[in-house]
């Protein structure tokens, strides 16, 4: 995998998110970004470490979550939004 040491970035502060979580909203969060000309849906799982590593908080993303850790071989990094842990990824609108 290439890593690169200055790639883009996208400010925080430039995502809107609509909170989507069935249970609680505010556990899968959705946003809409364009990355090369080609518009992406950029989804945050609230996440919670146990014992067993990582896991979705929002049941309706538990297994997607648990489907990619296993893509990757690795749990993700998170980030912070409004005080909870979010893992980010992103995938590109339906034609």
């Amino acid at each position: 995998m290439a890593f690169r040491t200055d790639p883009p970035a996208i400010d925080a502060s430039a995502i809107i998110w609509d909170e989507t979580g069935q249970e609680d909203p505010r556990s899968r969060l959705l946003a809409h970004i364009r990355v090369a000309g080609v518009d992406m849906h950029l989804e945050a799982i609230e996440v919670a470490e146990t014992e067993d590593g990582q896991i979705a908080i929002c049941d309706e993303r538990r297994n997607d979550l648990g489907t990619l850790q296993d893509i990757e071989g690795t749990a993700f990094a998170t980030v912070e939004i409004g005080g909870r842990d979010y893992v980010l990824y992103a995938t590109p609108y339906g034609a």
